[in-house]
């Protein structure tokens, strides 16, 4: 690819280390990597790029969720999708999971399909 042609001495700039290690973990998965340095950027110009990558991110946990299980707490899903409370979780929900149904602490995935 070409992040392979930038040169070791340019990966040592903070402002291109970031993107490249933003890559390295899509590539394997580290979703929880991405979501704990959303808000630790090296440059503000990143910052509406991170938004869409971070909403982009929890939709990709949010599906592996759904396809993973039957229920889910609240309280984990607020950790696995790094909501800061547990209103921006149920708001997220409400927005962009239609089929999920939460109730008492607990969000059930796809309830009319299973």
């Amino acid at each position: 690819s070409e992040l392979e042609l930038v040169s070791e001495e340019a990966r040592k700039d903070a402002v291109v280390a970031f993107p490249i290690a933003l890559e390295e973990w899509l590539m394997e998965g580290s979703y929880n990597k991405i979501l704990s340095k959303c808000k630790d950027v090296p440059t503000p110009y990143y910052a509406p790029f991170m938004d869409r990558i971070m909403g982009t991110v929890r939709d990709e946990i949010a599906d592996c969720s759904s396809a993973s299980y039957d229920t889910l707490s609240v309280d984990a899903a607020q950790r696995m999708m790094v909501f800061s409370t547990p209103a921006e979780l149920l708001s997220y929900i409400e927005l962009n999971q239609p089929d999920w149904h939460v109730e008492a602490g607990t969000i059930h995935f796809n309830p009319a399909e299973k």
